[in-house]
């Protein structure tokens, strides 16, 4: 087969039509694509074209904030072609719209998961009537909060009537934990900790409080309900702002779609 001379052509024209472009070259057979940077060595203010897609950039922001409304874009048959323009300008009113409230919700559900955390634990000690407050104040004995599998109950309290330097005590149990607390002087708290680390015995970390843990449980679900109802407040406003407008957003979604591929 004879060798060909061939010619190095420029193109140009608007970034959004050169997948056409050379798709419709490539299509003619009468092209040999080359590496851009074979040939342009000498020249100068060359910049490399930029390979990112806005569309799918765009199409990720989109499917967040309506993650945050709890709603998914619906894509459509046929509607009138926007632009992207268009689309990042209706993106980005979505975001101003959304950002305060996702940031309150964001900061409502963490103080409530902590709440809630703080609350289970305490529910295992209520039996306690003790202030919790007088117990982490105490100066020469550290106290140690915790479970162990309910198998190795007897096994610590063996332990502890042998070495005569620790008292535990049980206040709750179920089908597989025991949960309770040890007591033991501060000279002897190394040694003790691990012999009850060998027993799988599992520190939790009790909130600090005036009161004992039943009332300081109570307190914490009074505090739990006015959040939980500002909580579902925002989600509300979210997804009935979602609501208002989700034929613009799913005409967004759906020319993001087509053209991030």
């Amino acid at each position: 087969m004879a060798v060909e001379k061939t010619h190095l052509v420029t193109l140009t024209g608007p970034q959004e039509l050169l997948d056409q472009a050379l798709e419709q070259c490539i299509a003619g057979g009468n092209f040999q694509p080359e590496a851009a940077g074979n040939h342009i060595a000498s020249l100068r203010n060359y910049a490399k074209p930029e390979d990112t897609n806005p569309y799918k950039a765009l199409l990720e922001r989109l499917q967040t904030a309506a993650a945050g409304a709890g709603k998914t874009p619906v894509p459509l048959e046929s509607e009138i072609p926007l632009s992207l323009e268009d689309c990042t300008k209706a993106l980005e009113q979505l975001e101003q719209d959304f950002s305060k409230l996702e940031e309150e919700h964001a900061t409502l559900t963490k103080e409530l998961n902590y709440c809630e955390a703080c609350a289970t634990q305490l529910e295992h000690f209520t039996t306690m009537d003790i202030p919790l407050r007088d117990l982490f104040d105490c100066e020469f004995v550290d106290i140690r909060f915790g479970r162990l599998p309910i198998e190795n109950h007897a096994a610590a309290l063996g332990y502890t009537q042998r070495a005569k330097t620790a008292l535990f005590i049980s206040f709750s149990t179920d089908e597989e934990y025991c949960w309770g607390m040890y007591v033991t002087p501060t000279k002897h708290t190394d040694q003790v900790d691990l012999a009850f680390a060998s027993l799988f015995f599992e520190r939790l970390h009790i909130p600090d409080a005036a009161s004992t843990p039943a009332q300081a449980m109570e307190l914490l679900k009074e505090q739990l309900e006015p959040d939980m109802k500002r909580l579902r407040e925002i989600e509300a406003t979210l997804a009935g702002y979602w609501e208002q407008n989700n034929r613009l957003y799913d005409r967004v979604y759906t020319y993001l779609k087509e053209q991030s591929h």
